[in-house]
Parts: structure tokens; C-alpha cells; sequence
């Protein structure tokens, strides 16, 4: 995206002037950790984490390795389906959670979604059907669910969506209430446009993102210096 690019590069003429710095990962840094706020995946002070993204972006792949992660530090989860939508969706995260020792419930209607703030010392994540941002039916599904769940929206993004639709769609996301960006497939992309492009037009904060296939291992941290790393590699 050229606007996203001239920004970034204004950005980084203006700290590399204003400091002396000439490395350029530690401008970058700098500059995305101006632009980008932080977020915690495991954070319980706000305990309700809502997975949403277009369809095939990874949200529930992303949700059981958020679970994964909680796992090994010791945190209780609850899974909750609300995707009445995939076939087989409930059984599949059910399936998940038995396996994590975790906690499962299938929210057929978003009232029962306003229960999961009431869980008390656990995470509480909740998977959602997939969306597509431009269809006027489907944002008001995700916003009925959304409004219902409270919390934190975590958007699964797809890492090699092209910068024009990532950008749309994470605006649309975003006037929806998601506030995370967590870039999936990190792994299988070398351009990391969409990903700049949707961050910003949306105003995310950043903190994890999915780089393997693996569920037990397969979120890294994402902030400003893994950013500048990942973009200048």
C-alpha cells in the first residue's frame, strides 16, 4: 500500500533525525513501538478473548494454541464455540479442549456468550463463525456476538492476504471492535504488506502471531522489534 509506505518511511526519516540513530532495526523499532500498542494473550485482568477473522484466517487454530500456551504457564481455560455456522465446528473444539484439560461450552445464541464474563481466574476464549467483512449480514452476526461476549477481539489475519483487502477488511474489523491483530501463518509468507497494512488502518495492538503449524509451540511474541526484524530479513 504506497500511503502505508510513505507514512513508514516519513516515520523513519523523522526518528532517525530527531535521535542520530542510523541502525535501522532499532529505527524501525522504534517507530512501530510508536504507532503499535502492546496486548497479552494471557492476560486475566481481561479474561474474555474473542477470535474473529474472514473464513480460513486460523481463528480456531490460533484459539487452541492460545490454550496451548496457557496450558504450560499453569492458567484454567474455558473454550467457547459460538461458530453455529462451520459443520462439525463444536465437536472439533470439544475435541480440542478434552485434550487440554480444558473447560468447553457451545453458545448457540450471543446471550449465553454473557456468561463468560462471570468465569473467574480462568481465560475464557471464544472461537466465532468466519466472517466476511464486506457482507452486511455477516457484520451484524459478528456484532451481536461480539457485543455479547465483552473482551478483547483478537482478528486472525492471514499474513499473505494482498495489502488492499487486508487493509479493507481490517478497517471493517475494527469499526466492529477488534483491537489485537494476530497475523497467522507468519511462516509461509516472505511479504508482510498485508499485515503493515491491516495494523495500521485498523489501529491494532500486536503481541502474538501464528508461525507453525504446530499447536503446542506455534505462537511467537509479535511487537515492535520482532516487526522491524521480520520486515528488514
Amino acid at each position: 500500500d504506497a500511503a502505508v509506505r510513505a507514512r513508514l518511511l516519513a516515520l523513519c526519516r523523522e526518528e532517525a533525525a530527531a535521535g542520530g540513530e542510523k541502525d535501522d532495526v532499532r529505527i524501525l523499532t522504534a517507530v512501530f513501538n510508536r504507532l503499535f500498542a502492546a496486548y497479552d494473550l494471557l492476560d486475566r485482568k481481561n479474561p474474555v478473548k474473542v477470535f474473529a477473522g474472514l473464513q480460513g484466517s486460523g481463528k480456531t487454530a490460533a484459539l487452541v494454541k492460545t490454550a496451548a500456551l496457557a496450558c504450560r504457564k499453569g492458567i484454567a481455560c474455558t473454550l467457547i464455540s459460538a461458530d453455529g455456522v462451520r459443520a462439525g465446528a463444536n465437536a472439533q473444539l470439544k475435541s480440542l479442549a478434552a485434550v487440554l484439560s480444558a473447560d468447553f461450552l457451545a453458545a448457540r445464541e450471543p446471550e449465553q456468550l454473557a456468561v463468560a464474563g462471570a468465569e473467574k481466574g480462568r481465560l475464557v476464549l471464544v472461537d466465532t463463525p468466519g466472517t466476511n467483512p464486506f457482507l452486511d449480514s455477516e457484520r451484524e452476526r459478528l456484532s451481536a456476538l461480539l457485543k455479547a461476549a465483552g473482551g478483547e477481539t483478537v482478528l486472525t489475519l492471514d499474513a499473505g492476504y494482498n495489502a488492499c483487502d487486508a487493509g479493507e477488511a481490517a478497517a471493517l474489523f475494527a469499526s466492529l471492535g477488534a483491537d489485537c491483530l494476530l497475523p497467522t501463518k507468519l511462516d509461509l509468507c516472505r511479504r508482510i504488506g498485508g499485515v503493515l497494512t491491516a495494523a495500521l488502518k485498523g489501529g491494532f495492538k500486536l503481541g502474538r502471531a501464528s508461525v507453525s503449524a504446530s499447536m503446542a509451540n506455534g505462537l511467537s511474541e509479535f511487537d515492535g522489534p520482532s516487526l522491524a526484524r521480520l520486515l528488514l530479513a
